[in-house]
């Protein structure tokens, strides 16, 4: 959590920098469900790599232009980088 209160739910180490991932109990996908996820990787800056991943309630994995979104049954097979 940083000064303003940003937080991530998980960081992911890979060998280059860290992986974003928030996890949300909504099934409906707005803006405000993807915003955290977004803010942290602004914050990380250089130090996030790939696409921050929003871990969610719904039952269908979407790629957004800067966001993938993983329904709850896709997190132990996923590739996070």
């Amino acid at each position: 959590r940083d000064r303003s209160g940003v937080e991530a739910d998980l960081l992911v180490e890979g060998a280059n920098g860290l992986v974003v991932v928030e996890a949300k109990a909504g099934a409906t996908v707005t803006p405000d469900l993807l915003a955290p996820a977004r803010r942290i990787k602004e914050v990380l800056g250089t130090r996030a790599i790939g696409t921050p991943q929003v871990v969610y309630g719904g039952a269908t994995r979407q790629e957004r232009s800067d966001c993938r979104l993983l329904p709850w049954n896709e997190i132990p097979p996923a590739d996070w980088y």
